[in-house]
C-alpha cells in the first residue's frame, strides 16, 4: 500500500491541534507539522503525539506557507489538513483505498463545516460543494499561499470527487460565534483588498453594494441558506459584509491611501498646530484681578 503523509500548517493552535493528530495518528505514515512560530504549546502538542515539527517564518506573508509545506512529505500521497479538522475513521478508510488506485492522482475531499456549534448543509458551505483537493500524490498539486487559493488542479489534470456521505468528510470546526467570524473577516478583507488595489482593480460603490448584495442572495436563497435556520441567515449576512468590507477597503485606499500615509498626514498636520505654541502665538490670559484694577 502507497504511503501517506499528513502536513498541518498551525500558528497557535493548541486547542484543536491534538484532535486534528490523534485522528490520523493511527494510519498516517508520517505526521508533520509546519508551524508559524506559535507562542502557545502548539510546537509541544505536535511533538508529544509524533509528529515532526518544522518552524517557518512565514516569510512576511499572513497566509499559511502552503507552497512550503506540501514539499516536505516523503509519503507517495500527501493530505494537507487543517488543525481545526478532523477524519472519521470512514474517510480515513476511503483515502487509503484511494491511495491504492493506479489511475488516481488527486482526490477532492469534502468538508463537514460546523459553525456556531452545527454542521452546516447549505448557505454555501455544505460537504460537496467546499470538495477541495487535499489528498494527492507527492507533486501533482499547485499550492498557493494567498487567500482563497490555497490547493489548485493542474491544467489537463483530472481528481476523483468523493461524494459526501455521513462520515465521509473532513469535520472542520469553524467558527465558535460571530465575534470570532468578524475578527477574521476583519484581518482577511483588509489583505484582499491591498491585493485588489495591487491588482488594478475598480472602487466603484456601486460595485461595492452589488457584491455584498448578490453574496447573501447567492447563499440565502440559491444556496438555500434558509434552511440552516438563523445560521444561514448569519452566514449569508457576515459573507456579505465581507465583501462589503473588501470592496469599502478598497475604495478608501483608492481615495485616501494607504494607512500609514495617512498617519503621515496626521503627523502633520498635528506638527503644525504645536509648532503655533513654540512661534508664540498664544495669547496671554489676563488674570481677573488685573481687569479689575485697571478699571478702578
Amino acid at each position: 500500500m502507497s504511503t501517506i503523509s499528513v502536513i498541518i500548517n498551525t500558528f497557535n493552535e493548541e486547542k484543536r491541534l491534538g484532535f486534528a493528530l490523534r485522528s490520523v495518528k493511527q494510519w498516517a505514515d508520517e505526521m508533520i507539522v509546519v508551524d508559524q512560530q506559535s507562542t502557545d504549546r502548539t510546537a509541544e502538542i505536535a511533538r508529544d503525539l509524533g509528529a515532526r515539527v518544522i518552524l517557518h517564518r512565514g516569510n512576511g506573508k499572513p497566509y499559511p506557507p502552503r507552497e512550503f509545506a506540501v514539499q516536505q512529505g516523503s509519503g507517495e500521497w500527501i493530505l494537507m489538513l487543517d488543525a481545526d479538522e478532523v477524519v472519521p475513521v470512514q474517510l480515513a478508510d476511503e483515502l487509503r483505498r484511494i491511495s491504492s488506485l493506479p489511475d488516481v492522482a488527486i482526490a477532492l475531499v469534502p468538508r463537514l463545516n460546523c459553525w456556531f456549534g452545527r454542521p452546516i448543509m447549505y448557505s454555501g458551505c455544505d460537504p460537496d460543494r467546499d470538495a477541495c483537493p487535499r489528498f494527492f500524490k507527492r507533486g501533482h498539486i499547485v499550492a498557493s499561499s494567498e487567500a482563497h487559493k490555497d490547493f489548485s488542479i493542474p491544467s489537463g489534470m483530472c481528481a476523483l470527487r468523493i461524494p459526501y456521505a455521513p462520515g465521509k468528510a473532513l469535520v472542520h470546526f469553524t467558527y465558535v460565534n460571530t465575534e470570532a467570524v468578524l475578527a477574521r473577516a476583519n484581518r482577511y478583507s483588509t489583505l484582499e483588498a491591498q491585493q485588489l488595489y495591487r491588482d488594478g482593480a475598480e472602487a466603484k460603490l456601486t460595485r461595492t453594494f452589488y457584491s455584498a448584495t448578490k453574496e447573501f442572495l447567492w447563499r440565502y436563497l440559491k444556496c438555500r441558506g434558509y434552511r440552516d435556520g438563523w445560521r444561514g441567515l448569519y452566514i449569508s449576512l457576515l459573507s456579505a459584509f465581507y465583501r462589503l468590507s473588501c470592496y469599502a477597503k478598497l475604495h478608501e485606499l483608492r481615495a485616501a491611501g494607504w494607512a500609514h500615509e495617512i498617519e503621515a498626514l496626521y503627523a502633520a498636520e498635528a506638527l503644525k498646530i504645536i509648532l503655533q505654541y513654540d512661534a508664540g502665538e498664544l495669547e496671554r490670559v489676563v488674570p481677573a484681578a488685573e481687569v479689575t484694577s485697571a478699571a478702578v
